[in-house]
């Protein structure tokens, strides 16, 4: 297999090391460093494959991405639950009882104003006006979109919807932490979308697999110069390595995805099996692609493979500990998000709240 770009295993070892070291380092010296550790994972990925945009500038960009973090988190949240509920109120509003819609408002307007606090903090600390305000705005505007117009997304585009989720999410991150990484490729967010169309334009240009009118595959390229093309290719792998685990969580997380009304990878695969078989080597054959995808880029298989098992023991440690947890109300379900990582969705589950709210929505 030939490979757009080499990232050797040592390089991605030593990579590694150098974040936690710094992460550590930061965390004893001044407190001030926040970041869970699915999101340290996005600073180390940056640090492993855009090494000469992070010379000299780590530590100020490990913060950046510790205050970036909160605003990551909330985003979720709201994307899954603040805009299940919403759909929910505004599609099924007759069949709901008085309690239910409650319990749907106090969701929505619990995840949305957490997420408009992150916000807020964030531009507290870079400035109202600032060009990093500014990628907030677009980043959570577009991610949030997404989710909104869903339904204009039928199960043979779940993939697409997957893969857009995805994208948003690491561009924006890169957006806010790297910037000069997408001048490179000629990427900008700009401002905000207004539609479904305006997303599939703004970001189709990274999208993995996009199919041509004559039926063959192709991956757009803006521009033919070498530097542009080989920061698209490692952008690729990035996305490429987070499909990967993707496939996994939408495995893991079907039954929440399916309550929530959310599109996912397991029942896209599920379409293109007969019956009651399971779907289980369609959705081998995704994760082999978007594994390709990875390495071709340049990401090691060792990388991958250990992003894969972390992915997993936190994913099962996190609905463990839901599960042991007793809420006695939506109200008090919803407080935890002032001090959640990414369990809400566990938390909730856990309670009962997800099926007596969402049960009959879909």
């Amino acid at each position: 297999m030939r490979r757009t770009v080499e990232i050797s295993t040592p390089r991605s070892i030593f990579a590694t090391a150098e974040t936690l070291g710094l992460y550590i380092t930061s965390k004893a010296s001044d407190n001030r460093i926040n970041i869970p550790r699915t999101t340290l994972a996005i600073f180390n990925a940056i640090n492993m494959t855009f090494p000469d945009e992070l010379t000299r500038k780590k530590k100020e960009t490990l913060l950046i991405i510790s205050n970036l973090s909160p605003i990551l988190i909330a985003a979720n949240e709201a994307a899954d639950i603040g805009v299940s509920a919403s759909l929910r109120l505004k599609e099924s509003a007759n069949d709901l009882t008085e309690l239910q819609r409650e319990g749907l408002r106090c969701l929505e307007e619990e995840t949305f104003d957490w997420l408009e606090r992150s916000i807020s903090d964030f531009k507290d600390i870079y400035g109202q006006n600032s060009r990093k305000a500014e990628v907030i705005d677009t980043f959570t505007h577009d991610f949030i979109l997404l989710s909104q117009e869903r339904r204009k997304f039928p199960i043979e585009n779940y993939r697409e919807y997957a893969e857009l989720d995805s994208l948003i999410y690491i561009l924006g991150c890169i957006a806010i932490s790297t910037p000069d990484v997408l001048k490179k490729c000629g990427f900008d967010l700009g401002e905000g979308c207004k539609s479904v169309e305006e997303l599939r334009k703004k970001y189709g240009t990274f999208i993995l697999r996009e199919q041509s009118p004559d039926g063959n595959d192709k991956i757009l390229i803006p521009r033919s110069d070498e530097a542009c093309i080989l920061t698209m290719a490692v952008i690729m792998s990035l996305q490429g390595a987070e499909m990967v685990l993707k496939v996994k969580d939408d495995i893991r997380g079907r039954r929440i995805d399916r309550i929530l009304g959310i599109p996912n990878l397991y029942d896209y695969a599920k379409s293109k099996v007969d019956g009651d078989e399971p779907p289980t080597e369609v959705l081998e054959t995704i994760r082999k692609e978007y594994f390709f995808l990875a390495e071709t880029g340049g990401l090691p298989r060792f990388t991958v493979h250990a992003a894969e098992v972390f992915s997993h023991l936190t994913s099962v440690r996190k609905a463990k500990m839901a599960g042991l947890k007793k809420l006695d109300s939506i109200r008090e379900s919803a407080s935890i998000m002032k001090n959640t990582t990414t369990t809400l969705r566990h938390e909730l589950e856990a309670a009962g709240i997800l099926k007596s709210l969402f049960s009959q929505a879909y």
